[in-house]
């Protein structure tokens, strides 16, 4: 009873970190910076876990955890949906992403086992490793996709507007290839 309790301001402060996180992603356009600002947070948490014994600062390391994890899922998510044009190919990778998060589950339960049990050092080690892989491939995820879209303003910029020439409808059906697409960043 007293673990449940305990981990409800873990759940809590992940959720509201998610929503933040949500309204902060939609304003400013920039999902990749976000994630690799909250994988920043997250490693400060095991961090904390990792070089204290301290209860309090593990707990506090918990916290700190919850509120960098949580809204990874979602930010991968919408960020996935919005650079990937075309209603089957976007099908596909969210297929593939929700499989490889599984996976990722499976394999991450073997860092924390009873061998490990106390201190999970290695458990703690292999997510923060995870973390600053998030990190290298969201740097290198946003620079191909603003490389890309500076690619396409300046193509575009000697042609015709291809914006000019479509519906609304056909706005929100375009897909990766076509010359008005941009990715989020």
């Amino acid at each position: 009873m007293l673990a449940q309790l305990l981990s409800s301001p873990a759940f809590l402060m992940g959720a509201i970190s998610t929503f933040a996180v949500a309204i902060l992603a939609d304003r400013t356009q920039q999902r990749g910076m976000i994630m690799m600002g909250f994988a920043v947070v997250t490693i400060a948490g095991y961090c904390m876990m990792l070089f204290t014994l301290n209860v309090y600062v593990n707990y506090a390391g918990v916290i700190i955890i919850s509120m960098g994890q949580t809204p990874m899922t979602p930010i991968v998510t919408s960020w996935l949906t919005t650079n990937i044009g075309g209603y089957a190919k976007r099908a596909i990778a969210v297929a593939i992403f929700l499989f490889s998060s599984s996976v990722a589950g499976v394999i991450g339960s073997q860092f924390y086992n009873s061998c490990h049990a106390s201190r999970y050092t290695m458990g703690h080690l292999v997510n923060i490793g995870m973390m600053v892989t998030i990190i290298l491939f969201s740097f290198l995820q946003r620079f191909i996709m603003k490389r890309e879209n500076i690619r396409q303003n300046y193509s575009v910029s000697y042609g015709v507007n291809p914006l000019k020439v479509l519906t609304k409808a056909e706005m929100h059906d375009i897909t990766d290839k076509h010359p008005a697409f941009r990715y989020t960043l």
